[in-house]
């Protein structure tokens, strides 16, 4: 699937390839000579090796934590860790309350279904706990251990802010209907308590805020909601219209005093400027 952007938004086109090997979009057959995909890579966690504890000597055959993983999350508790290792990926769950407990089974050291646990709490950005490889005794009866941190990369939060897929600058015509989505990556700050907010602000200064319980705009400023700071890979909110010819700013982030009220000095935010033309 094509998918191109101009100043009326995001526009689709399905894509064919022919025996010849030739791309051309379904709708009017033009040929593609060049296709762009682009996926964004989370930079990759440091493992952080605290202690050795191995008593039979296992070191000689077993793969040390290596010195970056990636960490991958996935739905509200989903967690995996991947790396050059023979045990990983290991995969499990992160708790609500920061415990994480993840296991694999692989072949390790040239013996097959060697069951590995690492387990710990989860604070500020780091994973602290305790990595076993051969729990069961499947390493000649005797586990090899480590006491690990892993460390997310120093990625400061990120809230991104789109109106009808476009971010920072967008432009309409009067009538088109105007659809609004958010991401957040909340990074090393995941679970501190924040202000969320959302805002848009018109050229002569009027503001409006986005109200959860009736999901529509209100006039004023106010929080959006005061709650823990999580990762949002995507959330759509209600479409509207009916904005005259003029120019709005649109504003989501967050800030660090969650007091509920704006505090600039905490606000990490995306601005996306919307202009209605006539």
């Amino acid at each position: 699937m094509r998918r191109s952007a101009n100043p009326d938004g995001m526009l689709f086109d399905y894509l064919k390839q022919d025996a010849a090997g030739n791309v051309t979009l379904v709708t009017n057959g033009e040929r593609i000579f060049i296709i762009v995909c682009e996926k964004v890579l989370p930079p990759p966690s440091t493992a952080l090796i605290l202690e050795l504890i191995d008593p039979r000597g296992h070191i000689c055959c077993v793969d040390p934590p290596p010195s970056t993983m990636t960490v991958t999350r996935s739905g509200a508790t989903g967690l995996t860790m991947t790396g050059n290792a023979s045990w990983l990926p290991l995969t499990g769950t992160l708790g609500a309350d920061g415990r994480f407990d993840l296991q694999s089974t692989a072949t390790v050291a040239g013996r097959t279904n060697v069951r590995s646990r690492f387990t710990g709490s989860f604070a500020q950005g780091r994973f602290d706990g305790r990595l076993s490889v051969g729990t069961q005794g499947e390493l000649f009866g005797v586990p090899i251990e480590w006491r690990l941190q892993v460390v997310d990369p120093v990625v400061g939060t990120a809230p991104a802010m789109r109106i009808n897929g476009f971010r920072r600058d967008v432009a309409i015509k009067a009538g088109d209907a105007i659809k609004p989505s958010l991401s957040m990556r909340a990074c090393a700050q995941a679970g501190l308590p924040v202000d969320w907010w959302l805002v848009a602000a018109t050229a002569d200064g009027q503001l409006f805020s986005f109200d959860l319980a009736t999901m529509s705009w209100q006039p004023g400023l106010k929080a959006t909601l005061t709650t823990a700071l999580v990762d949002l890979p995507y959330v759509g909110l209600p479409s509207f219209g009916g904005l005259p010819a003029g120019v709005y700013t649109f504003y989501f982030g967050i800030d660090t005093a969650p007091n509920g009220m704006l505090d600039l000095a905490s606000t990490t935010y995306e601005r996306t400027v919307l202009t209605v033309r006539p």
